[in-house]
């Protein structure tokens, strides 16, 4: 799907960050979980407020803002996170399937986003990604346990990045859901970076959504 906004910006229906906003708005109460009152399109709002961001930078860009900005790297994190999800699974599961080499730059642009947000962190990251990437690159074991880890795991970073880009309570909630569990799973197969890296994307979580930060 190509970014409406970029495309009404060639269109010259957008012209500035007001028009910007307000197409913005009206866009985006079609797919916003609480005003059509399911969650059923949560990924068309998130990429929507993705397409959003890319639409603004063009924007601001067009009007010759000077200075250098600062850019929230938390948010462009957890966007670039969310969108690595979708394309960095195992075939089977993934109906957004893209090349590797895609994928290999999705990974490169969280990293960079992650290093600049948390500098002090970089390690636990790189450790806690080749743990993820190990589960995700594991052969089927048994009937009845086929990527049954990844499975488990997979909704611990949808309910942690939903709630992020979405801001809605409810992700909070059913983040706990078997919650201790699968960190007991972890801990058994000696993932502790990745634990770690968990439980400090959860600690995050008590920040408020990084959504908030860009409204």
């Amino acid at each position: 799907m190509d970014n409406v906004f970029i495309r009404y910006i060639k269109q010259g229906k957008i012209r500035s960050t007001d028009d910007l906003k307000r197409t913005y708005r009206q866009i985006v109460m079609r797919t916003h979980p609480d005003a059509i009152g399911s969650d059923r399109l949560v990924e068309e709002y998130i990429n929507c407020r993705a397409y959003y961001e890319e639409a603004k930078a063009i924007i601001e860009n067009l009007e010759e803002r000077h200075g250098e900005e600062v850019k929230n790297y938390r948010l462009l994190f957890y966007q670039e996170f969310y969108r690595l999800e979708r394309i960095d699974r195992p075939y089977a599961f993934n109906k957004y399937y893209n090349s590797r080499k895609e994928i290999e730059l999705s990974k490169q642009r969280a990293f960079e986003y992650f290093s600049r947000w948390q500098v002090h962190r970089v390690g636990l990251y790189q450790q806690a990604n080749r743990s993820y990437d190990q589960i995700k690159s594991e052969k089927p074991r048994g009937p009845y346990r086929k990527h049954a880890l990844l499975f488990n795991l997979s909704p611990v970073f949808h309910n942690i990045l939903s709630y992020q880009l979405t801001g809605l309570s409810f992700y909070r909630k059913q983040l706990r859901q078997n919650f201790d569990v699968i960190l007991h799973q972890l801990k058994e197969r000696q993932f502790h970076k990745l634990v770690e890296y968990i439980q400090f994307l959860v600690k995050d979580m008590d920040n408020g959504p990084v959504i908030h930060e860009s409204n």
